[in-house]
């Protein structure tokens, strides 16, 4: 068996923004997001480079 993509690789990274680019984009959806949720997202990105140190 080959070696797994797992999510956590940078190159998986890559895939699924590119992916969930495209989704944006075909679904009609702005790149903005509301401020509340963005934090949100910033303070869940933070904690999983702090896991990863």
């Amino acid at each position: 068996m080959r070696n797994p993509v797992r999510p956590d690789d940078v190159p998986g990274r890559a895939i699924a923004a590119e992916i969930g680019e495209h989704l944006r984009h075909s679904m009609g959806i702005e790149r903005e997001l509301p401020p509340v949720l963005q934090s949100l997202l910033d303070r869940l990105r933070a904690a999983e480079d702090r896991s990863r140190q």
